[in-house]
């Protein structure tokens, strides 16, 4: 709607912030990544790590994130590799490839705790430890 601001650095993670007036106000934060930007929706955060890892957050419920003709390539995370979805989130994609991902605990590809929508979508060559 215009008026939040999110915010993505190496030591505060990632924060929303209300922008309405002349003040920044703290709405939301979690430490996911250092690069994030919103969804069209404005309820959810898509988040990029150091690691080459992409995060869905829904800060605010409601709304999905869509990809589409998208490759996440060479990821490494400890829970997730390539994606992880929260809780809450939702994750609508046509024509992904997730491929050679790694996760230290679970997940290779793809780690979901929220829902997801795959269409002509492929995962290749993932693994978990």
């Amino acid at each position: 709607d215009g008026t939040k601001v999110v915010s993505g650095s190496k030591h505060k993670g990632v924060q929303v912030f209300d922008a309405g007036d002349s003040s920044l106000r703290l709405l939301a934060e979690k430490t996911l990544g250092q690069k994030a930007a919103f969804s069209p929706s404005g309820h959810q955060v898509v988040v990029g790590s150091s690691s080459r890892t992409i995060s869905v957050w829904s800060w605010f419920r409601g709304g999905a994130v869509a990809l589409t003709n998208t490759s996440i390539v060479g990821c490494t995370a400890t829970t997730g590799g390539g994606l992880f979805i929260g809780v809450e989130s939702k994750l609508v994609a046509d024509s992904l490839r997730v491929n050679a991902c790694s996760a230290e605990t679970r997940g290779g590809g793809m780690v979901a705790s929220g829902s997801f929508d795959l269409v002509n979508s492929t995962f290749t060559n993932n693994t978990a430890q």
